[in-house]
């Protein structure tokens, strides 16, 4: 059952993600670098943790699960989808954020009237190496609102090593659905 609606909020964040991000590459295919490159980061990482294992704890609506399961490329990229489509390097959201840049801190802010659906992304360094991302998203129809955030940390080697995303979706009608995710990456 839990895994039933653990899918079911996967689909729903990548529909949800995808919805407005196949919009946008048709408009405007070009990928650009204003931002923090999000996806070229993670597809990185993906190699790297390959063969790792991770330990995931997952509570929808309050029924908690414990997972652990070793990962393939093809199962990262699936894990780290959710990330990936957060990516905001397209050329329609060229002049939609805010970038500010304060120490080890760099934050991307959505811009007052612009459209999208990653309202923030705040990356924090330690020298030139990235040490967190934490990323909040939101959507809201006449039917259906969500919130999302999600963090990774990246640990002293540079690997992930600690993710996890938090998201309430609620459809007109019906209760909140309420899902965390939290996983540890191990050797």
């Amino acid at each position: 059952m839990i895994l039933r609606i653990l899918m079911l909020f996967i689909a729903t964040a990548v529909l949800v993600s995808c919805e407005s991000g196949e919009d946008e590459l048709l408009k405007n295919p070009v990928q650009i670098d204003n931002y923090f490159p999000l996806s070229q980061f993670i597809d990185r990482q993906i190699g790297l943790l390959d063969g790792r294992k991770i330990g995931k704890e997952i509570n929808i609506n309050g029924e908690k699960q414990h997972l652990e399961q070793v990962l393939n490329v093809q199962d990262w990229r699936e894990e780290f989808d959710w990330l990936i489509q957060s990516d905001i390097n397209k050329a329609s959201l060229a002049q939609s954020y805010h970038t500010e840049e304060q120490g080890n801190r760099i934050a991307h802010t959505l811009k007052s009237g612009e459209q999208g659906t990653l309202q923030q992304m705040e990356i924090l360094y330690e020298g030139d190496q990235v040490k967190e991302i934490n990323i909040i998203s939101s959507r809201k129809n006449t039917f259906y609102q969500s919130k999302a955030i999600g963090r990774l940390t990246v640990s002293g080697d540079g690997l992930i090593d600690f993710y996890s995303l938090e998201s309430i979706q609620k459809v007109w009608f019906l209760e909140p659905n309420n899902l965390i995710v939290n996983s540890r990456v191990h050797d």
